[in-house]
């Protein structure tokens, strides 16, 4: 899978692109044939905000897109929420993909 990375306002610290490198390449393992994942992190510019980091994940494969959008205090965890929406989402496509090709019998 292809990994792309943007900031805007933020620079992104090298742990923090090698932490979501290993989190997106197990995401193979839910939906097979993704192919592309786009990683967007933001600082909001107001300081009110508690949680200032966003972290968007957009992940475009075999003809699905997914995108993910969460906050946090720093941006390992805007990450993290990031990724376990994605996952959620991966989950619940695949169970719908499973569920079309395989209907459930009735029993006679």
């Amino acid at each position: 899978m292809q990994i792309q990375f943007q900031s805007r306002h933020t620079s992104i610290p090298e742990a923090i692109r090698l932490a979501a490198t290993d989190k997106l390449a197990r995401l193979e393992r839910y939906l097979f044939g993704l192919d592309r994942a786009e990683v967007i992190f933001l600082e909001e510019p107001t300081s009110r905000l508690s949680e200032r980091e966003t972290c968007e994940i957009l992940v475009h494969g075999h003809g699905h897109h997914f995108l993910a959008k969460a906050v946090g205090r720093n941006p390992g965890a805007a990450l993290d929420a990031a990724v376990t929406k994605i996952e959620h989402q991966l989950l619940a496509r695949r169970s719908r993909l499973i569920g079309r090709s395989h209907p459930r019998r009735q029993a006679s």
